[in-house]
């Protein structure tokens, strides 16, 4: 089915090129939901209305980490966006380009955060230099109701009656082009 096929696409990032706010670096979209990628944080925002009538959002950040670490889309799709907003078509915006990844390099000493997705699914690695102290890492959590670690170690946020559930960390090598868990 045609719906099913979208479904299972790869997470895409596009540029902000003036289709959204403009502390916005980079804006990706899923199934409703909107993973805006600032300077600062990973903000999600949530398909489904709380009772209040607003989308919960959910604000992930890196305590201690390095503000300014700039962010680079890597690994273009060849796809690309379209925004035909209004009359004036000088007010548009084309050609948009999307990329499957976005990384940010040396947010902290030797470490760099990636932004990717499985499946419309928001996923992040840090990729640690030889040496780099991996306990640097900190996740802060903003817009949760309520925070708790699955019995697989995934970690569960709920917003809103809405739940996310971010996968469990995973630590690995590149030895000899073979992924090798540490």
């Amino acid at each position: 089915a045609p719906g099913r096929a979208f479904a299972d696409l790869p997470l895409s990032f596009e540029r902000n090129l003036g289709q959204t706010d403009a502390s916005v670096r980079f804006v990706a979209r899923a199934d409703g939901q909107i993973v805006y990628l600032t300077q600062d944080e990973a903000v999600l925002v949530l398909d489904a209305p709380s009772t209040a009538g607003t989308r919960p959002v959910l604000r992930l950040s890196l305590a201690g980490a390095d503000r300014s670490a700039p962010l680079q889309g890597l690994r273009p799709t060849g796809g690309r966006s379209n925004y035909f907003r209004g009359t004036e078509p000088s007010q548009w915006q084309r050609g948009i380009p999307q990329f499957a990844r976005v990384r940010q390099a040396s947010i902290y000493p030797g470490i760099d955060l990636l932004y990717h997705g499985d499946k419309r699914r928001l996923e992040y690695d840090f990729v640690l230099a030889p040496a780099a102290a991996p306990e640097r890492i900190r996740l802060g959590i903003a817009g949760a109701d309520t925070v708790a670690i699955a019995t697989n170690g995934d970690l569960e946020l709920n917003a809103a009656g809405r739940s996310v559930r971010q996968l469990r960390p995973v630590a690995y090598q590149l030895l000899d082009g073979r992924r090798v868990e540490v």
